[in-house]
């Protein structure tokens, strides 16, 4: 090889090394200070509607280590509810490095209306009579169509979901406004329950 052709070579090699130094460190900045706080967020209710809570828990602080059975009836509701989930985020604020506040709109199903859908439904078709095991598909049958049902009412909440930096990644602290905010009304179910008491 001539001294040109060696000189070529590592002038060649010596740019690749460079380029290949400059890939690696821009993606070893990228990786360190990990995804924006609204980036997390999005990442988390993103994950929440396609009923994938492993995702939507490894975002969060508090990690639950149960998950619903996913082969039962029960999960196909879920999974319908969680699809019918909206979110916008409003705005983000970070506080001194470490923490953050995203602010966000969570928008779904009014559930009480959903309720009120399937026992309206359900007494008159189980009045009817029929085995159990029909009386419970059925009932998980009318859930589903009112879920799907495109005028069904919907609830906005808003919700100011806090962030905290931990071990150079954003995660979701522990909220107490957040589980609400996702179950929309559900927590006032007892009052459905309770109205001719």
């Amino acid at each position: 090889m001539t001294t040109s052709a060696k000189a070529r070579r590592a002038l060649t090699c010596g740019i690749l090394a460079c380029l290949l130094g400059a890939v690696l460190a821009i993606g070893v900045c990228g990786c360190s200070s990990g995804p924006a706080p609204e980036s997390v967020v999005k990442q988390f209710f993103d994950a929440v509607k396609q009923a994938d809570l492993e995702t939507a828990n490894s975002l969060c602080v508090t990690q639950n280590t149960q998950f619903p059975a996913t082969d039962t009836p029960e999960w196909g509701i879920i999974r319908a509810y969680l699809g019918r989930l909206n979110y916008e985020v409003l705005s983000s604020e970070t506080k001194g490095g470490s923490e953050a506040v995203v602010n966000v709109k969570v928008i779904t199903p009014d559930f009480m209306q959903v309720v009120s859908r399937v026992i309206s439904q359900a007494l008159p078709l189980a009045a009817a009579g029929g085995s159990e095991a029909d009386a419970q598909a059925m009932v998980f049958q009318l859930f589903a169509d009112s879920l799907k049902d495109p005028d069904l009412p919907m609830i906005e909440t808003q919700v100011a979901i806090e962030m905290t930096k931990t071990g150079g990644k954003w995660l979701i602290a522990a909220n107490p406004d957040l589980g609400p905010a996702l179950l929309g009304n559900m927590n006032q179910m007892d009052q459905l329950f309770n109205q001719g008491q």
